[in-house]
């Protein structure tokens, strides 16, 4: 460990990491009556990765559907 360097924690890994190693994500987060909420994310570069990916999975698509149309595939 350098002697000046600072150190942040990242929270998925269990880590001190040097900060300027960190990478960041910022998330805004909306409740139903569309209150913001953000939330700042540092990680590990490794960590980091992971969930950029994980979360890639959760992209929203806008596949809307009425209710007749989710009955006529539930019975076919």
């Amino acid at each position: 460990m350098a002697t000046h360097t600072k150190y942040g924690f990242c929270k998925a890994s269990g880590e001190w990491v040097p900060r300027d190693e960190m990478l960041g994500l910022n998330v805004k987060a909306f409740d139903a009556d569309n209150n913001e909420q953000r939330i700042q994310i540092r990680l590990s570069e490794d960590e980091w990765r992971r969930l950029v990916q994980m979360l890639k999975t959760l992209s929203w698509e806008n596949d809307l559907r009425t209710a007749e149309q989710l009955r006529a595939e539930t019975w076919t």
